[in-house]
């Protein structure tokens, strides 16, 4: 096939070569081997100061490579036009201190080489607070055309809430994506896989999904959520976890032992629903722990599913609900939890598929949502159908 565009350059070593660009390859030829990468495969390609550097993705690993060139213009535009037909203008919002702390490291240390190689333009905002300024919010749809979240579940579900509240439009409009560098990283999972590479390269790929939100509204807000409202036992942990932050990951632990020791609590609170078949379903009296999910809310660091049945873009939400169970019982179904889901065949769960749900307590409460805490007395809950474009993929992880 003869190629769309050729540019001559030499390798670091001096040696002449040709690099040759077709609707499906780009190749060239360095010390009698053949180099060729499948345009599925190439990500960008800049010319700058005599240089035209290019970064491809194989076996989920970047990969540079760096030529001198008297005049590479024309090539990088050929090479953009092919691989990158809409230019996008990405909002990056990243969180220094969620999970781990190394959202910051990963944005400058590994995504931006890469998007720097592309045509894509970009604004990088930090975020540690709980809130996003509203001229921000009001940027985006307007002027950028995508977001992209380096931080965990909680990261998103503010800037998402914010968005509901002050520029609802703009969620038809934009693309969300969502890079594994939190505590569980939940919706990253889902979309990705546990690379942070396949994040990156789903988004410069164009690679999305339709898919769904939860409308979640408490006594004083309304807020979206991605992945999970829980209360009960997994909303005291994290809560209690939260006062330990300067901990890492270690604080779970920490909240988990402690509650093994104090005397056991269980939640007296009311759940209402209306099943994905149009039945209705109510219960009231008391419970150790209540999850509805909006996807399979997996954890970046182990096996653990607490909504195996889940998809994001199911139309449905799951929930899980943990009768009041003792000590012994609770520790057998954390280790079913973290073996992959197989707590839905304990006695003591019950599983829905769902539309809309209620759980109503008698005082306030301390609520779960998408790893942020909130406080209410009742919490409604309702799917919005391929309310969101995400970036990612779904096939190859579920």
């Amino acid at each position: 096939m003869k190629p769309l565009d050729t540019v001559l350059v030499h390798t670091d070593k001096g040696q002449e070569t040709y690099l040759n660009l077709t609707s499906d390859y780009l190749y060239w030829e360095n010390n009698g081997r053949l180099y060729s990468y499948h345009t599925d495969e190439v990500l960008g390609g800049k010319f700058q100061d005599n240089s035209l550097s290019i970064v491809v993705y194989r076996k989920s690993r970047f990969r540079f490579f760096k030529f001198s060139c008297e005049n590479g213009t024309h090539f990088e535009n050929s090479l953009s036009s092919t691989l990158n037909p809409c230019y996008k203008f990405f909002l990056i919002v990243y969180n220094p201190i969620s999970g781990t702390g190394t959202s910051k490291a990963e944005l400058f240390n590994t995504f931006l080489p890469v998007l720097s190689l592309t045509p894509h333009r970009y604004e990088v905002y930090q975020t540690t607070s709980q809130g996003y300024p509203i001229p921000l919010i009001e940027r985006i749809g307007s002027e950028f055309t995508d977001v992209i979240i380096l931080g965990g579940d909680g990261t998103l579900h503010l800037l998402l809430s914010a968005l509901y509240k002050r520029n609802r439009q703009s969620l038809k409009e934009i693309g969300i994506a969502v890079l594994a560098s939190g505590s569980r990283n939940s919706l990253a999972v889902e979309l990705h896989g546990k690379s942070f590479n396949e994040g990156i390269y789903n988004i410069l790929k164009n690679c999305t999904v339709l898919g769904d939100l939860m409308l979640v509204k408490t006594d004083e807000d309304s807020l979206l959520a991605t992945t999970a409202v829980t209360c009960g036992l997994g909303a005291d942990l994290p809560y209690e976890a939260e006062k330990n932050r300067n901990l890492g990951l270690f604080r779970f632990a920490l909240a988990g032992v402690k509650a093994l020791i104090m005397p056991w609590k269980h939640y007296f609170c009311s759940f209402k629903c209306e099943k994905s078949d149009g039945e209705e379903f109510e219960r009231i009296g008391e419970f150790l722990w209540i999850s509805i999910g909006n996807n399979k809310a997996q954890n970046l660091r182990n096996d653990e599913i607490p909504f195996p049945y889940a998809y994001i873009n199911s139309g449905d939400m799951d929930a899980v609900l943990i009768d009041p169970i003792y000590k012994l019982m609770t520790t057998r179904l954390f280790f079913q939890i973290l073996n992959g889901g197989q707590h839905v065949n304990n006695p003591a769960i019950t599983y829905i598929k769902l539309k809309k749900a209620e759980i109503k307590f008698e005082q306030c409460s301390v609520f779960n949502i998408d790893g942020e805490m909130h406080f209410s007395k009742k919490v409604e809950v309702e799917i919005l159908e391929k309310a969101l474009k995400y970036y990612g993929k779904l096939e190859s992880f579920n």
